[in-house]
């Protein structure tokens, strides 16, 4: 199983080879930070991941049928949710209104890493092959993904996206913002 979502992830991503600039380019707007609401189409590769129609957690698409997430929203007491209780909704920075550009996937399969146990002990990834391949577009694009060996230099700008509450302990809004924006630390670029 494993050899065969290498493959299909190495073809996805062979896609993206050939068309470099078409990921990880938000789309030209203002960006803000610091806990607030972000703009349209300023991160077209956050998605939203809905189990039974809700949302539980978010993720980021990194090639047209895979989206990258944590394991902790997938396995319940130890069990992996079955893959049909879920889709991803692309496109969209508000749980309340989809804009145009904005569409649903259902998800095929979910993988977690076999020594996931748990958020506290590491390897809290997933990945979720979509049924069927993400409309791209200005609203839907993946990241780009660095190569395995690249090391962020010290005082690189890094940012984290994410869907929920834009305050520490405050109440959902139902959309997305911009949540960090510091620089890597030499610790930090090393792991």
């Amino acid at each position: 199983m494993l050899l065969l979502f290498l493959q299909l992830l190495k073809e996805d991503l062979h896609f993206f080879e050939k068309k470099k600039n078409d990921c990880g380019r938000p789309e030209p707007s203002a960006r803000i930070m610091g806990g607030s609401d972000a703009q349209p189409g300023s991160w077209p590769w956050q998605v939203s991941l809905h189990q039974s129609g809700s949302h539980i957690c978010g993720g980021s698409l990194i090639a047209p049928s895979w989206v990258l997430s944590a394991a902790h929203c997938f396995v319940t007491n130890g069990t992996l949710e079955p893959a049909t209780e879920w889709s991803v909704l692309l496109g969209a920075r508000s749980q309340a209104a989809a804009p145009g550009g904005a569409h649903v996937r259902a998800v095929a399969a979910i993988l977690v890493p076999r020594n996931y146990s748990g958020v506290d002990r590491g390897a809290d990834l997933a990945l979720l092959r979509l049924a069927s391949p993400a409309t791209l577009g200005p609203a839907v694009r993946p990241v780009c993904l660095p190569r395995a060996s690249h090391r962020f230099a010290h005082g690189t700008t890094c940012w984290a996206t994410g869907w929920g509450d834009i305050q520490e302990m405050g109440s959902s809004q139902g959309g997305w913002g911009c949540s960090w924006d510091h620089q890597v630390s030499h610790g930090l670029s090393r792991q």
